[in-house]
């Protein structure tokens, strides 16, 4: 809980909008869930080749 406040407090002394913070972080949470998806994918089709 920790780093969320003073991530908070960062983000209020920098002046970023929330917008475009939450926008990059989504975008974050995408990439690494795709990435989780399409990895689990992989390993499907390797065991299903085999």
């Amino acid at each position: 809980m920790m780093c969320v406040e003073s991530l908070l407090v960062f983000l209020a002394a920098s002046k970023i909008p929330l917008v475009t913070f939450l926008s990059i972080l989504l975008g974050f949470v995408l990439r690494v869930q795709t990435g989780a998806v399409f990895q689990q994918v992989l390993i499907e089709v390797g065991r299903f080749s085999r």
